[in-house]
Formats: C-alpha cells, sequence, structure tokens
C-alpha cells in the first residue's frame, strides 16, 4: 500500500525563503550542530552556554516557524495519552541503564565508555568542585531534563521526521530523523578534543552512534503510539535523569570534584 506523502506547513516566508521543509531542517540541523560543536570543541575545554542555546533554539523553532496545522501535523497539540506517558517514563529509564551496564561491560570505566566522556563532560564545569554530589546531581540534571528533551524532540521526532516523510515512508522517516539524531550525539562521544586537534574515536564512536540511532528509533516509536509529540518528550527525559543518577551515584565512585575515573 503507498504511503501518502505529507508535506510540513512551512509558514509563508519560511516556505519562500527554501526549496523544501526537508532542505529548511537540514539547514537548521546544521546550524544547530555547528553551535553545539562550538561549546564542545570551541576556545574553552567546555562551554555550556552554546549547547543549551542550540537546544532552546531547537525547542522555539517550531513555533517560530510551523503553520498552525505545521504544529499539529509534528503532534505538538494532540492529546497525551496518560498510559504511554508511562510507558515512555519506563523505556527512558530501561534504556538508559541498559546503556550504562553496556558500557561496562565493554569498556569498564576508561576513556572509551561513553560515561567517560560525560564524566569529563561535567566535570569542566567551574561549580562541580564547589557542589556536593547531591546538588551537583540537581543541578546538571535540571537542564538534562528540560532543555535537551524539549528542544531535540521537537526538532528530531517532530519536525525533521515529519519533513522526511515527504521523501520517505513513515519507517524510512523515522530512520532518518534517528541517524540525524545519533549522528549529533557523537559531540558528546566519538569525537573529542586531543593533544593534536581532535580524534576520532572509532569502534566506541560507531557503537555509540548505533545505540542513540537505536534510542532514537524507540523515541520515534513512542511518538507514534503516544500520538503526542510529549510523550517522547517525557521518555528523552526519563532517559536523561536515570544515566544522570548512574553517572552521580554508581559511575563517580568518589565526590564528583574527584579526577575522572581511570
Amino acid at each position: 500500500m503507498p504511503h501518502s506523502h505529507e508535506t510540513l506547513e512551512l509558514k509563508p516566508v519560511w516556505s519562500q525563503l527554501s526549496p523544501s521543509p526537508l532542505v529548511f531542517v537540514i539547514i537548521a540541523f546544521g546550524a544547530f550542530t555547528a553551535l553545539r560543536a562550538y561549546g564542545f570543541f570551541g576556545p574553552e575545554l567546555y562551554d555550556a552556554t552554546p549547547v543549551l542555546a542550540s537546544f532552546l533554539l531547537m525547542f522555539f523553532l517550531p513555533f517560530a516557524s510551523l503553520t498552525r496545522e505545521g504544529k499539529e501535523q509534528i503532534g505538538i497539540g494532540a492529546p497525551v495519552s496518560l498510559k504511554w506517558l508511562l510507558i515512555a517514563i519506563l523505556a527512558g529509564s530501561l534504556l538508559a541503564t541498559a546503556l550504562y551496564e553496556l558500557g561496562l561491560i565493554l569498556y569498564q570505566k576508561g576513556d572509551k565508555n561513553w560515561l567517560s566522556s560525560l564524566a569529563f563532560i561535567l566535570q569542566s564545569d567551574d561549580r562541580m568542585p564547589n557542589l556536593s554530589r547531591q546538588a551537583a546531581f540537581f543541578v546538571f540534571s535540571v537542564p538534562a531534563i528540560l532543555a535537551a528533551p524539549l528542544g531535540q524532540e521537537l526538532f528530531y521526532r517532530g519536525m525533521l521526521e515529519k519533513a522526511a516523510r515527504s521523501k520517505w515512508s513513515p519507517v524510512g522517516a523515522a530512520c532518518v530523523s534517528a541517524a540525524f539524531f545519533g549522528a549529533a550525539q557523537l559531540l558528546s562521544h566519538g569525537v573529542q578534543r586531543g593533544y593534536h586537534g581532535l580524534q576520532i574515536l572509532v569502534a566506541p564512536g560507531a557503537i555509540w552512534f548505533g545505540l542513540m540511532f537505536a534510542t532514537g528509533l524507540v523515541f520515534s516509536y513512542l511518538r507514534h503510539k503516544g500520538r503526542s509529540i510529549w510523550t517522547p518528550v517525557v521518555a528523552h527525559a526519563a532517559f536523561n535523569l536515570t544515566l544522570n543518577y548512574y553517572l552521580f551515584y554508581y559511575y563517580l565512585v568518589s565526590e564528583p570534584k574527584t579526577v575522572l575515573p581511570a
């Protein structure tokens, strides 16, 4: 049975400036990823401001660029199912647990473990030495469960996936959004700053991309079944909160201000 290819509804000013909604969204992806990369690899060891800014811009983009019909297309106004919100919380928590355990099985607490990269990012923050474990967990979990899920899900599972439906089937569009999502996550693990410039962790990066690709597909499934974009937002928030819990209370075996575990 052929799939209907419904076009994402952009506001006239944006549709006139771009050859297609998909091109518009891909250009936005490039801009957001460049901003995020500056936070990771700019003059500072790690600067959270550009990263947070990229998430906020992702969140506001649908409201600035889509018509009312476009916002409905990506599930912003859809009714929220309590059943699927609970499933989303469980799914996000289980995914984070699986990623944590797999990282330990493959790499213990070495540099190739994605938790080591996340720990390094956190410990690059000047506030860390002055915070207790509980305070640090709270301070760094708030943006992790608000800015990142809201921005990324409205963009990837919302705008990008819907724009990709103009070219591909629902499954194909979900794979496209998951691939872009996984590629963006390579900035946090897979590409890193070394003594002689940027370095690529080929095997760990490929595994991390695959895991993020699979995670993106789960979020897309939850978006489809729950009908609302807020379902994957909740799943993503539960994922980040659970991963942060493992990071602060299990992976970092002493106070957060200590050096990265070897």
